[in-house]
């Protein structure tokens, strides 16, 4: 990942993420404009293939990064899963 400015995340969340799956102006504003949090990072990681389509944003306080970064469906679809707990 690369540490970018504020500015160059907003212009990559919205031509990368096009509005795709709820990364739209409004959750921009909410996200990044509505709670600044002038102390925090912007990282990215740019698709390294056209396969990874699906973008996620994550939120680390401690580290003090919110972090852009892309994956296949089926990777963001694994990303989900949880191991069974059986009894």
């Amino acid at each position: 990942m690369r540490e970018v400015t504020k500015s160059e995340f907003k212009q990559l969340y919205f031509e990368l993420g096009g509005g795709r799956d709820g990364w739209d102006a409004a959750h921009w504003k909410r996200a990044f404009e509505d709670d600044p949090r002038p102390d925090m990072r912007f990282m990215v990681e740019e698709p390294a293939t056209t396969r990874e389509t699906t973008m996620w944003i994550m939120s680390d306080y401690a580290a003090k990064e919110y972090r852009l970064f892309f994956r296949t469906e089926e990777d963001s679809d694994d990303m989900l899963q949880f191991p069974s707990i059986e009894e």
